[in-house]
């Protein structure tokens, strides 16, 4: 069969088309399909699968272009979004849930068992999310060729963005409000290469990034495109640096734990994609940590799982490199009547090892790190003498390798949730507690505190 897949993009150089039987799920989404002894990638396929495909004949650990399925799954649908295929940004449109997270699952027990060998506890099924469609309350767009739209995929093209699916319906408008806008002729200033837009559910704002100094002009038209569009607001950034502002771009949303409180973001600034991922990750963290305990919280962000510590803990220290998301941290705190965090700034590891030197001492410790994950948490926490780490994690790779640096430290993994907060994609995330002194149970096998 041929259909949504045969317009995905063929590689550069010399290809051969040929038959491939499908027989696993690379860590990206990709079909792992051999050739001639190389392996070789299949976007857009599952296992089981037999399929045509142009294959690049250069080199080994090559991606091939999908043709045409010649023997699909039984686990394949079709794929609901017309760009499916084209566009970089879903990896499993054509993948039933169960399948999604049924590979997610195998991917983080995987990828524990790499790192933590015979020590490695067992790890629960990864758990839907709903809802699975129209989640996303944030979004980036590209601007090239006189197009605002999507990365296509494995290229550095830009696709129109249609009427994405997993974005949140007033945020899919506002997209295709401002696409269409750029295209009718209200283009974007020179040296303004991406746009980043986010909503609360009722209004939406934008953040148009810059690499250096923007145009004279730039400050006119961009207003003029966002009252257009029905923006509510804009940050302007110039090399990541919020410069300036245009209408009221800030963001409220409900604060997880703490009713009638408000978290505060922006478009420029990190927030949790999946609409529900703030009332989750924050529950799970709170409830993690002993009544009365003092808490320092790493990477704090704007305030996330911070609200909702603070209902559970004595005290809050949360620590935050990013001046702006502090400050909305902050002032969300102080609006929820919130007097037992202190707020401070400075690089989240360093700054744990100057506490501990200062003589400060904590009884947890709370993180949600980048994608990169907390290369030193393990010490970090002795140095501060937790005797618990409640770990929220977007990429299992780097929380194994974080488990097992806190397994060696005396850390013992005692609970650990994995919610399918990212559905049509490979990522996932998962909320960790670690435990020093009083640990799981002795055959290794996990349980919940």
């Amino acid at each position: 069969m041929r259909g949504d897949d045969s317009h995905h993009i063929t590689p550069g150089g010399p290809c051969r088309e040929a038959e491939l039987s499908v027989e696993s799920l690379a860590d990206g989404g990709d079909g792992v399909a051999h050739f001639q002894g190389r392996t070789v990638f299949v976007p857009l396929t599952l296992p089981g699968e037999v399929v045509r495909a142009s294959v690049p004949e250069w080199r080994a650990g090559v991606t091939a272009a999908l043709v045409e399925v010649v023997r699909p799954s039984s686990e394949r649908r079709p794929a609901a979004c017309p760009l499916y295929g084209e566009c970089g940004g879903c990896q499993w449109l054509h993948a039933s849930e169960d399948v999604q997270r049924s590979w997610k699952t195998g991917r983080v027990r995987r990828v524990f068992s790499q790192t933590m060998g015979e020590t490695c506890p067992e790890i629960p099924p990864v758990e839907e999310v709903p809802p699975v469609l129209g989640y996303r309350r944030r979004t980036v767009l590209h601007a090239a060729d006189g197009i605002l739209g999507f990365s296509a995929r494995r290229s550095h093209r830009v696709t129109e963005p249609g009427g994405c699916l997993l974005l949140e319906e007033p945020l899919r408008l506002a997209v295709r409000e401002m696409a269409a806008a750029v295209k009718s002729g209200m283009q974007l200033p020179r040296g303004c290469a991406d746009v980043s837009l986010a909503g609360d559910g009722s209004r939406t704002a934008a953040a148009f990034h810059f690499e250096r100094r923007p145009p004279a002009d730039a400050l006119a038209r961009l207003t003029a495109l966002t009252r257009h569009t029905g923006i509510a607001g804009a940050v302007i950034c110039v090399g990541g640096a919020a410069v300036g502002t245009i209408g009221k771009p800030l963001l409220r949303w409900p604060a997880p734990g703490v009713p009638g409180a408000s978290l505060l973001g922006r478009p420029d600034l990190f927030a949790q994609a999946h609409l529900r991922a703030g009332e989750l990750l924050a529950g799970i963290a709170a409830e993690a940590i002993p009544e009365g305990d003092r808490v320092l919280e790493l990477f704090g962000g704007s305030g996330t799982l911070t609200l909702a510590a603070s209902r559970r803990a004595a005290s809050v220290t949360s620590v935050e490199i990013c001046s702006p998301a502090l400050t909305l941290a902050r002032k969300a705190a102080d609006e929820a009547g919130i007097t037992n965090v202190r707020f401070q700034a400075g690089d989240s590891l360093r700054t744990a090892g100057h506490l501990a030197a200062g003589g400060e001492r904590f009884g947890t410790v709370l993180l949600d790190p980048p994608r990169a994950g907390a290369k030193g948490i393990a010490q970090a926490a002795l140095a501060v003498g937790a005797r618990r780490v409640v770990y929220v994690s977007c990429n299992p790779a780097t929380l194994a390798l974080d488990a097992a640096a806190l397994r060696r430290t005396g850390f013992e993994l005692t609970s650990i949730r994995c919610l399918d907060l990212f559905p049509q994609t490979a990522h996932l995330e998962a909320a960790a507690v670690f435990q020093r002194g009083e640990s799981g149970s002795s055959d290794g096998a996990l349980h919940d505190r």
